[in-house]
């Protein structure tokens, strides 16, 4: 079980310079038991690690590139920086990760995703900041249905729009207009 998201687009930037603070951070985020989704070890509860993510990862990872894969995070590099993050799994931690490493994610910087059953969001991220925006599907002023036909009139080929008369519950054609 499990519910799957992925990256649609990316745009997200940390300078290769930032990477030694980045791993510095990403290594104390683990001391946040309470930020964990994952689950948790023992009757008290009392080992707690973060969704799909070894509970160790601080010990055992060496580089902020090697924690960044551990949260199953896809970084691409131009001219030894990140410039983009692809993710295609189950959902898990990893927004925790993004939202604690924001103060070296450069502004501007953002991340859309698309879950499973469709739905869009984005983090954008500005002063430090990570933000959240969920997408909005807008469709455009309705308009009557139609369809371009051609035909051969007197040896041209001259549109025809098909469009439905409810009156006579019929489709109607009737020669395009010429667009001035």
């Amino acid at each position: 079980m499990g519910y799957y998201i992925h990256t649609t687009e990316s745009d997200f930037r940390i300078k290769k310079e930032d990477f030694g603070k980045a791993f510095d951070r990403a290594c104390e985020l683990n001391r946040h038991d309470e930020l964990k989704g994952g689950g948790t070890f023992g009757s008290d509860g009392g080992e707690r690690w973060f969704s799909w993510v070894t509970p160790n990862y601080h010990e055992t990872c060496s580089t902020f590139a090697e924690i960044l894969t551990e949260f199953r995070l896809e970084p691409m590099y131009q001219d030894g920086d990140i410039v983009e993050l692809n993710f295609e799994s189950k959902i898990g931690d990893e927004d925790v990760l993004l939202a604690y490493i924001a103060p070296f994610v450069q502004d501007g910087s953002y991340i859309e995703w698309q879950g499973e059953e469709g739905e869009r969001w984005r983090y954008v991220f500005r002063g430090g900041v990570m933000y959240t925006a969920h997408a909005k599907v807008t469709f455009p002023e309705e308009t009557e249905f139609s369809k371009i036909d051609y035909r051969v009139v007197d040896s041209k080929v001259v549109p025809y729009v098909i469009t439905f008369d409810p009156k006579t519950d019929a489709f109607v054609s009737r020669m395009r207009e010429a667009k001035a």
